[in-house]
């Protein structure tokens, strides 16, 4: 990333990032001067090993307590939300952060496109109301503080998922992107919207130019052979800009609960995106043509996943991506576009 904004400019979606123990000196500027920070274990994740700090002495305490700390970023102030019901005795204010997943398929790496599913976006509640606090339970969001927390006992009564066989029960502090009310006009919403998928598109195209992915793509025998699920984790500050916290290759993408369910279209949808579903198979997606392949799986029979790269708004983004199958994919994408105006 940092090879990529030296190139391109800074990219704001990505919080600024400070390495220990090169840039302790500076980190410990930022602490005086009144900014809180967050420490994490690069190594470590589903929410472990992260740490928050206001001061020098509370910085001394965790790299005393956790040596094997090696990312420092500046706290950033979040969007805050309500809940979706009330429970009783919890604050039902706008007083919660939320961590937002978004889903993204990779469906071929040369030419690179990229796919965003906002309808199956999950939106987690952080279940303790924010405030300036040193504890991670407090600071920190995501499933595994909802798990922990005793909030997360039912409010509604469970159900069994007929499908799968299990039990589960819904919560207040878990839904998807489509229905959080974030206090917000619709205008706003649109734009914010618009922002977080062109940082999705950018994060991938900025990864595009690595020298391990620029490798293994000459190497790739045709065009759609890899393709991969991602999630993304975003932060919304109170300003309305996304900050990607974390790419996961892995996501965790079961259904645990009923305000999830629409994961189960996405699935549905992302294997007829790939045409690997029986109603979806097309030998078009199996050619060497990449403008013909484009045409193909944009045209397939599925409505969750929208296209996020290449698209008219974000052919402009900077990369490393030198193949004539992204010459001749970029020159029909803009084709497309100058003959839908006209």
């Amino acid at each position: 990333m940092q090879t990529y904004e030296e190139q391109h400019g800074q990219v704001l979606f990505f919080p600024t990032q400070y390495r220990l123990p090169q840039e302790a000196g500076q980190v410990r500027e930022l602490l005086r001067e009144g900014t809180g920070m967050v420490f994490k274990v690069s190594s470590v994740d589903q929410g472990l090993g992260i740490y928050f700090a206001w001061s020098e002495l509370e910085m001394n305490r965790i790299l005393l307590d956790a040596p094997k700390v090696d990312v420092v970023q500046p706290i950033v102030e979040p969007l805050l939300v309500a809940p979706l019901w009330c429970l009783p005795g919890v604050n039902c204010g706008k007083v919660y952060k939320f961590n937002l997943r978004l889903n993204v398929v990779v469906t071929s790496q040369n030419p690179l496109r990229v796919y965003v599913n906002p309808t199956a976006a999950a939106v987690t509640l952080c279940p303790k109301p924010y405030g300036r606090s040193s504890d991670p339970t407090v600071m920190a969001c995501g499933v595994m503080e909802l798990a922990r927390s005793p909030l997360a006992t039912p409010a509604q009564p469970g159900s069994v998922n007929s499908t799968y066989g299990f039990s589960y029960e819904d919560t207040p502090f878990l839904t998807t992107w489509p229905n959080i009310d974030l206090g917000i006009s619709e205008a706003e919403r649109e734009a914010l919207e618009r922002r977080i998928e062109r940082a999705a598109a950018h994060a991938f195209v900025a990864g595009a130019g690595h020298n391990v992915i620029r490798t293994g793509r000459k190497n790739m025998a045709f065009p759609w052979t890899c393709y991969e699920l991602f999630g993304l984790d975003f932060l919304v500050d109170k300003e309305l800009n996304p900050t990607i916290v974390e790419i996961n290759a892995a996501p965790q993408i079961d259904m645990k609960f009923p305000s999830l369910l629409p994961r189960e279209k996405m699935v549905e949808d992302m294997l007829c995106l790939l045409g690997l579903s029986e109603r979806c198979r097309s030998d078009a997606l199996r050619g060497y043509d990449a403008v013909a392949v484009y045409d193909a799986e944009i045209a397939q029979p599925q409505e969750s996943w929208k296209m996020v790269y290449p698209t008219a708004d974000t052919l402009d983004l900077g990369g490393k991506m030198e193949s004539l199958e992204t010459e001749e994919l970029h020159a029909h994408v803009r084709r497309m576009a100058t003959k839908k105006q006209d």
